[in-house]
């Protein structure tokens, strides 16, 4: 079976959302991927590498460490949506990363992740082949303070995998264009989604997959097994 890896947005900021402080290195976010992620999967898939991205002056330097099969960088494109705009850039490069790969087998495990997702184990995909093979997408499981929520309205949106059979009945060109119009059309961050969830990167991506079979991963939780790397450099983490 074949692994796509499908990267999207900017390498995050050092000290917040949006770049703030500076990128961080893009060979430190590679060389932890590749120890987490690629090393503990690559005697059981053939991985592929697919990257959209905004980082266009760092694009020389993340193709020569990614080698991916298929990249797009762009200049960051300014959505004038005030402070979604960053909900705007992500939703749109995830589409983008995953369009490169639109035409892979039904059978294809597919991979859509960010570049600062900080893994505080590997990630072996051969551990939830129930799941893939039960037709599943499967998801970071829920962080402990979710409990406090309604989080069947919302997902982890670290990563998300699934046969391309199952993916692509839900990320398709129509679901971008009517979350994009959507956002437009309410103008504040009070935005409800049509499954009731508030607007927010998590409500979106619950919304996409709205009838999907999903499965979030007991064993791989948020803030527990994974999390963004300016959160756990400030906890210290090595």
């Amino acid at each position: 079976m074949k692994l796509k890896i499908c990267f999207h947005g900017i390498l995050g900021g050092r000290k917040g959302k949006d770049g703030k402080g500076g990128m961080w290195n893009p060979k430190e976010l590679y060389d932890h991927f590749n120890e987490r992620v690629i090393i503990p999967n690559q005697d059981s898939f053939d991985i592929e590498i697919s990257i959209h991205s905004w980082n266009e002056n760092e694009k020389n330097e993340i193709i020569e460490l990614y080698q991916p099969k298929n990249s797009i960088f762009e200049k960051q494109i300014n959505f004038k949506q005030g402070d979604k705009n960053r909900r705007f850039s992500k939703l749109t490069s995830m589409f983008k990363s995953l369009d490169l790969i639109r035409e892979s087998s039904d059978e294809d495990l597919i991979f859509s992740t960010r570049f600062d997702s900080w893994y505080r184990k590997p990630l072996v995909f051969d551990e939830f082949k129930e799941f893939i093979e039960g037709g599943k997408v499967c998801f970071v499981g829920d962080p402990p303070v979710w409990k406090k929520h309604k989080v069947d309205k919302r997902l982890q949106d670290f990563f998300f995998f699934s046969k391309g059979e199952q993916i692509f009945k839900y990320i398709t060109h129509s679901q971008l264009e009517n979350f994009l119009s959507l956002m437009k059309e309410d103008g504040n961050e009070k935005c409800y989604l049509p499954n009731g969830g508030r607007l927010d990167n998590h409500t979106i991506i619950r919304s996409i997959f709205d009838g999907a079979d999903i499965e979030r991963l007991e064993t791989f939780r948020g803030n527990k097994h994974i999390d963004n790397w300016r959160k756990t450099k400030q906890q210290g983490y090595k």
